[in-house]
């Protein structure tokens, strides 16, 4: 809203700075659900959407909270203490690849568990995938 006023009183020399911010916000909403999907330990909508939701309610200090976050993400507190590594399911990413539906994309995910693993799967595993 902030950055939306300054465009306004800058009037036309705002044109361009508004077109990059409207490219740049397009698609958080549907960016920041792959990103959730990716890391959020229990992967559901349901679960996705409170941790939407609780991401929302949350003050920036508990936003600048690592504990916070992954507490809201499904893991212990422990988790970010000890630097336990965290590998993406791959929706991001796969999601990023033309014409590849998303029932696919779930099927691989479902599959073979996160991205490391889909990136290292041969033709035949890849094929036993269903609907690929």
């Amino acid at each position: 809203k902030e950055i939306k006023r300054y465009i306004n009183e800058l009037g036309n020399e705002g044109r361009l700075i508004s077109m990059q911010m409207d490219e740049l916000v397009s698609n958080i909403e549907e960016e920041a659900w792959l990103l959730y999907a990716d890391y959020a330990r229990e992967y559901s909508e349901e679960k996705i959407r409170e941790i939407i939701l609780a991401l929302k309610r949350s003050t920036d200090e508990e936003l600048l909270d690592i504990h916070h976050i992954v507490r809201l993400l499904g893991y212990p507190a422990s988790a970010a203490a000890s630097e336990e590594e965290i590998l993406p399911r791959g929706y991001r990413i796969l999601n990023k690849i033309p014409r590849l539906p998303n029932v696919i994309v779930r099927n691989l995910v479902d599959q073979f568990h996160d991205l490391s693993c889909i990136m290292i799967a041969s033709i035949d595993e890849l094929d036993e995938v269903d609907g690929f």
